[in-house]
């Protein structure tokens, strides 16, 4: 497997790890804090029920994905493999890489643009409250890169940015 079909696959592994502990259902943020794998933050395997690759036009039947020090190193057949990582058994599942979405307005709360003079009412802390909400409901999506394509309030898309970047939210 080439190493930019690695690459591509990275994304899906928070989504999956989304679905399996609880997305959707009431208290998922709770579940969500108490997820063992971070992205990024180490070494696991993942076991696939079908794994769709976001290259090829067909899907993968059980496959896992080795991340070694956060990194994809492989994709195998074998539902555990020789190293011994942890495995997240996502086999009931089907993953993905994570989603783009290429027009968002990441701060625009329902309605806002109904009324525009919201937007010289609005603090910088509650435009971030807002934009914090939609990055986690963009995410929850399956969606783990936007592009922000535009703000009315100055620094919001930034803000959440790297606040995100940081680790913070």
């Amino acid at each position: 497997m080439n190493k930019n079909l690695l690459l591509r696959i990275t994304n899906a592994l928070y989504f999956c790890a989304l679905f399996y502990y609880g997305v959707g259902s009431v208290g998922a943020e709770v579940l969500l804090s108490h997820v063992p794998y971070k992205p990024d933050s180490g070494s696991i395997a993942v076991h696939c029920g079908v794994l769709i690759n976001g290259l090829s036009d067909t899907t993968f039947t059980n496959k896992t994905v080795v991340i070694e020090s956060g990194r994809i190193v492989a994709v195998e057949d074998a539902a555990y493999v020789a190293n011994k990582s942890a495995l997240l058994d996502l086999s009931a599942y089907t993953c993905l890489p994570g989603l783009i979405d290429t027009h968002t307005h990441i701060g625009d709360a329902d309605f806002d643009t109904v009324d525009l003079s919201i937007y010289y009412k609005r603090t910088r802390e509650e435009q971030f409250a807002i934009s914090k909400t939609n990055a986690m409901k963009t995410l929850l999506a399956g969606f783990t890169t936007a592009r922000n394509v535009g703000a009315y309030i100055g620094w919001a898309g930034r803000d959440i940015r790297d606040a995100i970047n940081k680790g913070n939210e």
